[in-house]
């Protein structure tokens, strides 16, 4: 996966204090993560007597906004790493054809 590996990538460039930080950082971005993706499956895929809120459109939904949160995650961690070698501008290219 390319957030793991761009973490990593950026711990070792950094100085103890810095990964001190990174690391409380990231642990504080995987707990949101993981506490955002437990709400929305319970709220938009809560069952009633109707099925599911927005039923298998809500499943969707929901992989697509945990795909785009890991998306975002790993262009900032990107950012941090070419920042230490001073390098602001990069091109990020999707794998993922739309």
């Amino acid at each position: 996966m390319q957030l793991n590996h761009i973490y990593e990538q950026l711990l070792n460039k950094l100085n103890s204090e810095n990964k001190e930080s990174l690391i409380k950082a990231q642990r504080g971005w995987l707990q949101y993560h993981t506490n955002e993706i437990e709400f929305a499956e319970r709220f938009i895929n809560f069952p009633n007597e109707k099925g599911s809120l927005l039923g298998t459109q809500g499943y969707v939904n929901t992989l697509i906004a945990k795909k785009e949160r890991i998306r975002k995650r790993t262009i900032q961690l990107y950012e941090y790493y070419f920042l230490l070698d001073e390098k602001i501008e990069f091109d990020y290219k999707s794998k993922v054809s739309y």
